[in-house]
C-alpha cells in the first residue's frame, strides 16, 4: 500500500518481513527511499528480547536518541562536533544488541564439557551430552538471558586433526567459522585432561580483538596442572555443570565485559540508521566538510 503524505513524501507498506522492506527499498535510490527514525525505533522496541533492553528501547524512542543529536547539532566548534559524536558512538556496540543477542562461542576440543556446560548455563538439555568424541557435529545455539541482557550460546564441534567423519569435519570446519565472528569467545578446558594441542589451535583461530577466556570444566574431577604458564594472563573461571559450580561468576564475567558501562534509561543510544549518520558525518568532517554543512545535515535528519 502507498501513501501519499505530503507533496513530495510517500510512505510505502507492506508484509513479508525484512525481506520484503529490503527487497522494495532496493529499487530506489538511497536518495529518494529512507526509513523514518520514529519507525525504525517502533520496529526496534518491538524485537527486543528482555525487558531492561525493551527499557533502553522505549528511552530512545521517547526522545533520548533526539535529544542527544541535537545537542550534538548545537556545538559551537567544529571539534565539539566530532568530540559529541564519538561519545554517542562508543554506546554502538549496546545498541546493536538491544535486539541481537551477543554470541558467546563454546570452543574446545571432543569431550571438554563443552555441551555440558551451555546445559547448565541455559538451565535445560539444549545439547547431547556423551562421552564418544564427535557427538556435537554441528553448531548448536540457544538463547539465554543474563544479568537482563540477551546471549546467545553456541556449543560447537570439538576440534580435533583425527576424524574421517566428513559431518564432523564440516562441524570443525564451521565452529572455526563461528570463532572468527564471536563477540566472547569461552574456551573449555576439561580438569581432568588439561590444556591440549587444540585449544592453541582454538587460540590461533580467535581474532585478537576477541575476548576470551578460559573455563575449567568439569572442577570437580581431580587433574594435573590445567593452563600452562604462558596462558596465566587470560581470565580463567573454574566451573561444574555437574554441582552447578561457577555458573554465576562465569555469567558475570560475559556481561562485565561485553557491557563494562551499563546505560542508564538517560543514555542515548545510536540506532542502526543514526549510528551510520554519525560515522558519515565524521568521515565529512576529516573530507574537510565545515560544521555548517554537518549541522545542517544533522539538523535534517532529526527533523
Amino acid at each position: 500500500m502507498v501513501v501519499r503524505t505530503a507533496e513530495l513524501d510517500w510512505e510505502i507498506h507492506c508484509h513479508g518481513g525484512e525481506a520484503a522492506v529490503s527487497r522494495i527499498l532496493g529499487e530506489f535510490s538511497a536518495d529518494t527511499a529512507t526509513v523514518s527514525p520514529a519507525s525504525e525505533l517502533e520496529a526496534l522496541l518491538l524485537q527486543t528480547r528482555t525487558q531492561k533492553t525493551a527499557q533502553l528501547a522505549l528511552a530512545q524512542s521517547g526522545g533520548c536518541l533526539r535529544n542527544a543529536l541535537t545537542m550534538v547539532a548545537q556545538s559551537n566548534s567544529t571539534a565539539e562536533f566530532r568530540t559529541r559524536l564519538e561519545d554517542l558512538l562508543e554506546w554502538e556496540s549496546v545498541a546493536q544488541h538491544l535486539d541481537e543477542p551477543w554470541q558467546v562461542v563454546i570452543a574446545g576440543p571432543p569431550n571438554a564439557g563443552k555441551s555440558s556446560l551451555l546445559n547448565a548455563v541455559a538451565g535445560y538439555e539444549r545439547s547431547i551430552v556423551f562421552d564418544q568424541p564427535g557427538t556435537t557435529r554441528d553448531a548448536v545455539q540457544t538463547e539465554v538471558v543474563l544479568n537482563g541482557w540477551p546471549f546467545q550460546l553456541v556449543d560447537t564441534a570439538g576440534l580435533r586433526s583425527a576424524t574421517n567423519e566428513p559431518v564432523e569435519t564440516a562441524g570443525i570446519r564451521r565452529a572455526r567459522d563461528l570463532l572468527q565472528s564471536a563477540d566472547v569467545v569461552l574456551i573449555a578446558v576439561d580438569r581432568s585432561a588439561g590444556w591440549q594441542q587444540e585449544h592453541n589451535e582454538v587460540l590461533r583461530s580467535i581474532p585478537n580483538t576477541t575476548p576470551r577466556s578460559i573455563v575449567v570444566c568439569k572442577s570437580d574431577l581431580r587433574g594435573e596442572e590445567v593452563i600452562p604458564a604462558e596462558q596465566s594472563a587470560l581470565e580463567i573461571l573454574e566451573t561444574s555443570a555437574a554441582n552447578h559450580t561457577g555458573l554465576r561468576n562465569l555469567c558475570d564475567w560475559l556481561t562485565r565485559t561485553l557491557i563494562p558501562n551499563e546505560p542508564s534509561l538517560n543514555t542515548a543510544l545510536p540506532i542502526a540508521s543514526s549510528a551510520k549518520l554519525c560515522h558519515s558525518l565524521l568521515e565529512e568532517l576529516q573530507r574537510g566538510a565545515t560544521l555548517e554543512q554537518v549541522r545542517q545535515r544533522l539538523n535534517e535528519w532529526c527533523d
